[in-house]
This record gives C-alpha cells, sequence and structure tokens, in this order.
C-alpha cells in the first residue's frame, strides 16, 4: 500500500485506541493485512517520494485539526513505519527487507492501474473514520 494510506489508517486507529502498546500492535498489524490485499505500490522512486511527502503533510494536517491529539502521530508512525525498510532497500542501505508484509508470498499484489484504487478507497475510508470519529 502507499504510505499515505498507511498514514491515513494509523490515524483512524488512534481515534479508537488510547494506548501506545496497543497501538503499536494494531499499527503493525494493519501495515500487514493492509498489505495482503491487492494493490498496486508506488512505481517509481519519484512516485514514493511524492507518496510520502504527501503523506506525511496531509498526516500533519488532519492531526491538527482532526485528531484528538498526540496519540494520534503514535498511530500513524507504527502503521507507516515499516515501509521505511522499502526505501533503505531501494537506496541500497539494506540488502533484503525482513518485515513480514514485504516478503513476496504475503504481499498482495495488483502492478496495473486498477491497483491504485484499494489504496484510494482504504485511505478513504481512514480519512471518514477520523471525521466521523
Amino acid at each position: 500500500m502507499w504510505f499515505s494510506t498507511h498514514v491515513l489508517t494509523g490515524l483512524a486507529l488512534a481515534t479508537r485506541i488510547e494506548s501506545i502498546p496497543l497501538l503499536a500492535l494494531t499499527g503493525l498489524g494493519n501495515h500487514i493485512l493492509l498489505d495482503m490485499i491487492p494493490h498496486r505500490d508506488t512505481p517509481t522512486l519519484g512516485w514514493a517520494a511524492a507518496d510520502v511527502v504527501f503523506g506525511l503533510f496531509a498526516g500533519y494536517l488532519i492531526w491538527r485539526w482532526l485528531t484528538p491529539g498526540p496519540l494520534a502521530l503514535w498511530g500513524a508512525f507504527f502503521s507507516a513505519c515499516p515501509d521505511c525498510e522499502v526505501l533503505l532497500k531501494e537506496w541500497g542501505i539494506i540488502r533484503k527487507t525482513r518485515f513480514p508484509a514485504h516478503n513476496l508470498r504475503w504481499h498482495g499484489s495488483w502492478p496495473t492501474s486498477l491497483g491504485n484504487l484499494p489504496n484510494l478507497l482504504i485511505g478513504g475510508l481512514g480519512l471518514l473514520t477520523i471525521i466521523f470519529r
């Protein structure tokens, strides 16, 4: 899934969960479940960079005006953080990803442009969950 999709779903989790350890478990678990859904990942490093910038900017605005406080940042962090290892691999800093959802057996793939739909739908549901909490 896109980084921004993970940020939005992490913020949504934090509107319902008020414990950092529980947010860590649900955020990481949420990342695994979302990555198992067939989807299209960002096709280029430029697209990925734009997604991260958008995810951080939108996440900040949503956190600032729509979420119940600093706890929401933990939700976004734990949900999106595993994708940092993908970036480290792309930059050649690490050779192999270790997070379970980044293993090709577990990772759902839908390489055509229709694979963007799950990202948009799930991100949109996350945003609606935040707005109508």
